[in-house]
């Protein structure tokens, strides 16, 4: 099945303001070894995904370009003018190629070929809507922010104004579109969530065993 990847890449990071600062990168740029999380999101996309675009922020898009086309230059990176998830939604709406789309948060490090199994399987189950969480969040603390999703353009356009990042908008809108049997639940396999220092610290010091 031909799908689009999408990897949301906007985000300010303000938690990780002083390592970004340092650094003068984007967090989803952030050195990890000689990689990093949205070049592991990439690698992963590129096994099962015809196309693939980055949505960065407004002020970002060149030096994505600088760090993400020597690794393919087929990526497409589109900066957003809205803000909020939603500007992301609205991109990948209008640029995706295929009907099949499948999004990804750019800041989380899935487990090898994780995110690779998770687009296989909704493809057996496209079109329902698949939304995908991170099980050690669920687990600890019935964190239900996802980490990705796969949908239609249809879906998508519904789904526009939730803000993946609340608990009470997803968890709500799940359960309506799960009674209209319309959705279905997914777990991913995570070793890390770029979202502190510590975090970012914990995921290099694994990159550079």
């Amino acid at each position: 099945m031909n799908t689009t990847g999408v990897i949301m890449a906007s985000g300010e990071g303000s938690r990780l303001h002083s390592v970004t600062q340092m650094l003068g990168l984007p967090k989803h740029l952030l050195p990890l070894g000689k990689t990093s999380s949205v070049a592991l999101i990439i690698h992963e996309l590129k096994k099962c995904c015809n196309q693939i675009i980055l949505v960065c922020g407004k002020d970002e898009k060149n030096i994505f370009e600088d760090k993400i086309l020597s690794i393919d230059q087929n990526i497409e990176i589109i900066p957003k003018n809205s803000s909020g998830f939603a500007g992301d939604y609205l991109i990948a709406h209008q640029y995706a190629q295929n009907e099949h789309i499948v999004l990804t948060v750019g800041d989380i490090v899935f487990k090898k070929d994780e995110l690779t199994r998770i687009i296989k399987k909704s493809q057996t189950n496209f079109p329902k809507f698949t939304l995908v969480f991170d099980h050690r969040q669920i687990i600890s603390k019935l964190d239900f922010r996802m980490v990705a999703a796969s949908t239609n353009k249809e879906m998508l356009q519904m789904i526009m104004q939730i803000n993946p990042e609340s608990f009470k908008e997803v968890s709500s809108n799940f359960a309506r579109l799960f009674l209209q049997n319309k959705v279905r639940a997914a777990f991913a396999e995570v070793l890390f969530n770029l979202n502190t220092p510590e975090s970012y610290e914990l995921a290099k010091k694994y990159f550079e065993i």
